[in-house]
């Protein structure tokens, strides 16, 4: 399934990948604590041969991506019928000023519920992956 980061990490398969599926995406927060208002995000989905790359891009419209991570991760998954064992999450807040965050985020999937939960963030350090994804994000 990670293969797909260090696969990446070969500027060939970078330009293999053209360009994204993107959309926005309409949800509503269902963790405790977080507005109950409609969030929007923007997601790209980049393929490579089987795999998945889903980057999930905050446009400061209502929750967070990373505080609806879990919930993301299941709703477009299952919206797109994404393999969970091929597909891999990155999420990132391009309104920041100067460097923003990219990170990839990692969860544990339950196949019996269809569900991703406790995620993990690791940034993205990569330079040719970072350039990658900044080429094709909102600024």
């Amino acid at each position: 399934m990670n293969e797909i980061i260090t696969t990446l990490e070969s500027l060939q398969a970078i330009q293999e990948m053209g360009e994204p599926e993107t959309f926005e995406h309409g949800f509503r927060a269902v963790n405790f604590g977080f507005s109950k208002n409609l969030s929007t995000i923007r997601v790209h989905i980049f393929k490579h041969g089987e795999q998945r790359l889903v980057v999930f891009e905050d446009l400061a419209k209502g929750t967070s991506v990373t505080n609806a991570s879990e919930q993301l991760a299941t709703e477009v998954s299952r919206l797109k019928k994404l393999d969970p064992e091929k597909t891999v999450f990155v999420e990132c807040y391009p309104y920041y000023r100067g460097e923003y965050p990219i990170d990839r985020v990692k969860y544990e999937y339950d196949p019996g519920s269809r569900t991703y939960r406790s995620p993990a963030w690791e940034p993205i350090k990569n330079k040719i992956i970072v350039e990658f994804l900044r080429k094709h994000l909102s600024k």
